[in-house]
């Protein structure tokens, strides 16, 4: 059997599992096992199946991730957003579209604690696409102005795409999270000038849907709201950027620093049942939250396995080898590798693709002499596109679960000018890398 044909068979493999829907880390493992017992024989192949899995989980690195994860769902299940949602919506009230520019601010305060889009969309939109629609807002376009918000929270601190995209590069988790602090803020104002655009224009896009809107008063709840916000923000940015901490470290502090605050917030702010709220949050939140840890490790573990097989076909090296022979420019290069992540965004969940795609390209860009922050920004940004676009498009049918009267396709539509301005943002951040290495290159 010829190398070509031991290396297609487990990539068909893989794909036919796909296509059955068997759960993406027991795909990876099947096909990633499959390809090493065929490049060697079943002993070698047993041998790693015992090895990889303790290996990979046991990375150091790798602890950000359930720090991150622990962080994010106390934050949300503490309802401190709802707090620093009314401070939005007082800040931006007079803007066309005021309520959507809110819904922007509130779910990129939310998403530089929590990290993770999806919570990020759920969170969120279950405070404001009602509170959109009874202001006169399109629901579907509420909807759309959720889902596309949330995916900024992929950019910020405390990711745990970033984070995993650098664990299996081998590119500096602290300066990927640092990196994307810009790229996610210009991400955040170009939904906003889409907002504001388009509420200048149509009354069920926010034309005047704040103009006699009153926002509460403001009290201490808003106040320490916005505060644990600020706080947690400030010591996983300041510990990272004066290089008091190490990622791992700040996820940490970060998620040490979350379960006290959530805890105090909950037990001054709950009306009634404080015990048991508190309960709620330390009870239910560690098990989501060691939930989502298992499942992403779980998935590490597959595209481990899976990539050691690459490795072992030399496929990376192929590839290189391959592009460098080519009299193609380099740029060119790196943007086929990145365009190729829209399609497959189609079909294939973000998580996947950076575990799979990202090992598989970025030795070729490494190569070529790029800096692999600025190619990870950009990789997770398409991933990010991924959450909302057909017909995977996860946050989408996040905030349609919320809502049984929205219809997914009614919200892709409305979708198509912040898809339009995320490609721009792309392109800016394409053309001009020194927009992520400005924070890092600063420390």
């Amino acid at each position: 059997m010829s190398d070509l044909v031991r290396t297609a068979l487990p990539i068909a493999l893989l794909l036919l599992l796909f296509c059955i829907e068997v759960p993406v880390a027991f795909a990876l493992s099947i096909a990633g096992m499959f390809g090493i017992y065929l490049f060697t024989d079943l002993t070698a192949a047993s041998s790693n199946l015992a090895a990889i899995p303790f290996t990979r989980a046991s990375t150091y690195t790798l602890t950000v991730v359930p720090m991150f994860m622990l962080v994010g769902v106390l934050v949300s299940r503490s309802a401190i957003l709802e707090g620093a949602f009314e401070v939005a919506q007082r800040m931006v009230k007079r803007l066309p579209g005021g309520m959507g520019v809110a819904t922007v601010m509130a779910a990129t305060f939310l998403g530089g604690i929590t990290g993770s889009s999806v919570a990020d969309a759920a969170t969120v939109g279950r405070i404001a696409i009602g509170e959109m629609a009874k202001r006169g807002y399109d629901m579907a376009y509420a909807a759309a102005i959720v889902a596309a918000a949330a995916t900024v929270a992929i950019l910020l601190p405390t990711s745990i795409a970033l984070a995993v995209f650098g664990v299996v590069t081998g590119v500096s988790v602290g300066k990927l999270l640092l990196g994307g602090l810009i790229p996610a803020l210009c991400t955040s104002l170009a939904y906003v000038c889409v907002i504001v655009f388009l509420g200048t224009r149509r009354a069920e896009f926010g034309r005047g849907a704040g103009a006699d809107f009153i926002a509460p008063q403001l009290g201490w709840r808003e106040f320490f709201s916005v505060l644990t916000g600020l706080l947690l923000f400030g010591i996983i940015i300041g510990g990272l950027y004066t290089g008091i901490f190490t990622p791992t470290e700040a996820g940490a502090v970060a998620a040490t620093s979350a379960l006290i605050l959530a805890s105090a917030f909950v037990v001054l702010v709950a009306p009634s049942g404080k015990l048991g709220s508190l309960r709620d949050l330390l009870g239910e939140g560690l098990k989501e939250a060691g939930s989502f840890t298992a499942m992403i490790f779980a998935i590490v573990v597959g595209a481990t396995i899976f990539s050691h097989f690459l490795v072992m076909a030399g496929v990376p090296e192929a590839i290189t080898q391959w592009v460098m022979a080519q009299n193609i420019p380099p740029r060119v290069v790196v943007l086929v590798f990145l365009l190729m992540l829209l399609p497959l965004g189609s079909f294939v969940d973000g998580l996947s693709m950076l575990l799979i795609v990202g090992p598989l390209t970025y030795p070729t860009v490494h190569a070529l002499g790029y800096d692999g922050v600025w190619y990870g920004i950009l990789f997770v940004k398409l991933i990010e596109i991924g959450l909302i676009h057909p017909p995977l498009g996860l946050n989408i049918y996040v905030v349609c679960s919320l809502f049984p009267e929205l219809k997914a396709e009614r919200v892709f539509v409305r979708l198509l000018p912040f898809l339009l301005a995320e490609l721009i943002v792309i392109a800016i951040i394409f053309w001009f890398p020194g927009i992520v290495s400005l924070i890092p290159a600063a420390r």
